[in-house]
């Protein structure tokens, strides 16, 4: 499995794109089948935070059906840091 870099997270304008779906990345994230895409928020006046999105095909122990931050880094490729607490979530495809 190849890890999964920032820049091929897609950035998904909403609420424009009807069938955003279509335009997600499918990953491995922390193990288990999902996707994965960057929720671009340019069109909210002052809350313009873009939010990251990772649904799973099935619920995931930890995280449930999904999780979604505004508060997230990848300082290296597969290594989804998210929130304050330092949580990490891999990304593999």
């Amino acid at each position: 499995m190849k890890k999964v870099k920032l820049s091929e997270i897609p950035v998904i304008q909403f609420p424009d794109s009807a069938n955003y779906i279509d335009l997600t990345l499918k990953v491995k994230a922390s193990g288990q089948d999902a996707i994965v895409f960057i929720s671009g928020r340019e069109h909210i006046p002052f809350n313009g935070d873009d939010k990251i999105v990772i649904v799973w095909d099935t619920p995931h122990e930890k995280f449930g059906k999904s999780c979604m931050t505004k508060y997230f880094d990848m300082p290296e490729p597969g290594e989804l840091h998210w929130g304050h607490d330092g949580g990490i979530i891999t990304l593999a495809k």
